[in-house]
């Protein structure tokens, strides 16, 4: 079995604009506010986002992995990394156009391995299902699923946390957290609470400056600090600090 990395938290969400790489973007921001070394993987295979979030241009990318069969030396892996000025968070970004080619799996955990031993806190952004994810997933301490009040999302993350131990992922290892995406929700909360028959971890609220931080490059825990999505985060966060 592989061990978890308990610096390592895989922020998963399978369903666009349900909030995951926002979340992923906050939470490494979050990190990086404490003083922290933070590494944040965009394993998107559809072109990534997180670049976006951060006006940040990628050049390097795991895309100079693909192809390879077995695990690259760490050294091979820091290069690829782009740091962002303003908080220094290392971003390994995804290449910048969709593609058909994966990272073999053992090149995904010598990635998330180099990374937990470079950082104190790695955020691995997790939008899809696939080998390179499934790869991922049992190394990180911490597995955040995350869903929007929405029907499609509510029964996405269901039948994802049915499949979810069978790639090594122990039930007390995920947490389950709702993003408001919209300012009404479409399905209440404990109607979701109920057909998961799970708890949550936590729920991030709506708020209407996310638009405009995500156009600013600016993410809300920097821009509306004292706001209630970065309380959110904020609080989210701490449940990990004694990870």
């Amino acid at each position: 079995a592989i061990a978890p990395r308990k610096n390592v938290i895989a922020v998963v969400s399978l369903r666009g604009g349900a909030g995951g790489t926002t979340l992923a973007v906050n939470l490494a921001m979050w990190e990086a506010q404490r003083g922290r070394r933070v590494s944040l993987i965009d394993l998107s295979p559809v072109g990534g986002h997180i670049p976006l979030h951060l006006h940040l241009a990628t050049p390097q990318h795991w895309g100079a992995l693909l192809g390879m069969r077995s695990a690259p030396d760490p050294a091979a892996v820091l290069p690829l990394l782009t740091v962002h000025p303003q908080s220094q968070v290392t971003v390994l970004g995804a290449p910048p156009a969709p593609t058909v080619d994966r990272l073999s799996p053992p090149v995904v955990q010598a990635i998330v391995r180099a990374l937990a031993t470079h950082s104190a806190r790695v955020v691995i952004d997790l939008p899809v299902l696939d080998a390179a994810s499934a790869a991922a997933l049992p190394l990180a301490g911490t597995v955040i699923v995350v869903l929007s009040d929405d029907a499609c999302s509510v029964q996405t993350v269901q039948r994802l946390l049915g499949v979810l131990p069978a790639l090594g992922v122990a039930r007390e290892r995920i947490g389950v957290v709702l993003c408001h995406v919209r300012p009404t929700a479409e399905i209440p909360v404990e109607t979701i609470r109920k057909t998961l028959k799970q708890p949550l971890i936590a729920e991030i609220p709506y708020q209407v400056e996310q638009i405009a931080a995500i156009r600013r490059g600016v993410p809300l825990v920097i821009a509306e600090p004292n706001g209630a999505y970065a309380q959110a985060v904020s609080h989210l966060a701490q449940l990990f600090e004694q990870v």
